[in-house]
């Protein structure tokens, strides 16, 4: 009996770690192996709702926007009347209600994946 007590302590501490050491160290971290990344916050109103440029983060496949906290790719609804167009590292474009809307980042800051690693 006390045997299989010490293998079931021992086959539920596995499980355990096994779950824990699958969950993403922190979920709320930006994606940083993105090549380029522009962190400056830009807001513009618009007549129902705040937009809130807060980052724009970028490599060959891939484009991001992080805007009112939310990531948005090109092609992405921010909401029911507002799409993202086209991201680039200075700018969004948006289509709100048929009419195009440009945010810029107030300046850009580029970091480079070496300068993330600390190299």
């Amino acid at each position: 009996m006390k045997k299989y007590i010490n293998y079931l302590i021992g086959f539920t501490c596995i499980i355990i770690s096994t779950i824990c050491s699958a969950l993403p160290t922190d979920p709320t971290r930006p994606n940083f192996s993105l090549l380029g990344t522009a962190a400056v916050t830009a807001t513009t109103k618009t007549a129902s709702s705040q937009i809130n440029l807060q980052a724009i983060m970028f490599n060959n496949q891939q484009k991001f926007a992080i805007i009112n906290n939310k990531s948005y790719k090109e092609q992405q609804w921010l909401n029911a009347d507002t799409q993202v167009i086209k991201i680039t590292p200075q700018a969004v474009t948006l289509n709100k209600s048929g009419e195009k809307q440009t945010i810029n980042l107030q300046s850009v800051q580029v970091k480079t994946a070496s300068k993330l690693d600390g190299h």
